[in-house]
């Protein structure tokens, strides 16, 4: 009921890892021309905010709106299995149509040395489309981590998939998503 009157604008979250490369989830990606999200019908768009109770910056510059070029990797494996952490998998790998402009890549934790049971997160995301949200860094932590996946007790909901995970003590240091 909170965001009832919020608009919407997107149906998944990412983040910027490169120069012109973001990393989802890879149910939010098609290379499927008839599937309705088919990556050379979608748009990433960066700074989609509410600025004020229904206030929202959704005027849109050229540096802030980019063509997926082509997916670099796409993984949807073992759909059947969506529970089991050490098989399935579910990520994309997109490089933009040109270089972001203004903006600076996520540190990812890719030695995994942040990335421990008991660990509180966070999560930034446009839940079903809405302007970002950004979950409190108190409010989660990482249960259990698999191969794959790692599963949290975080406050998330469709839209938020690709969105980035951050640990909660990197908060006050510097952001470095897992």
């Amino acid at each position: 009921a909170d965001f009832y009157d919020q608009r919407t604008l997107a149906y998944c979250s990412g983040s910027l890892v490169g120069g012109s490369l973001v990393l989802t989830a890879g149910h939010c990606i098609s290379g499927d021309p008839e599937h309705r999200s088919y990556f050379k019908d979608v748009y990433v768009v960066f700074g989609w905010k509410q600025s004020a109770a229904g206030q929202y910056e959704a005027a849109f510059t050229e540096d802030q709106v980019y063509e997926v070029g082509r997916i670099v990797v796409r993984k949807l494996a073992n759909l059947d299995v969506i529970y089991d952490k050490n098989r399935y998998q579910d990520y994309s790998l997109l490089q933009l149509d040109r270089p972001v402009q203004g903006r600076a890549p996520l540190v990812l934790d890719r030695t995994g040395e942040f990335l421990i049971v008991g660990n509180k997160v966070f999560l930034a995301g446009y839940p079903m489309g809405m302007s970002v949200k950004i979950t409190d860094p108190d409010d989660a932590t990482i249960k259990e981590i698999g191969e794959n996946i790692y599963t949290t007790d975080l406050d998330s909901f469709g839209g938020s998939s690709g969105g980035p995970v951050f640990g909660s003590k990197d908060a006050k240091e510097g952001l470095r998503a897992f």
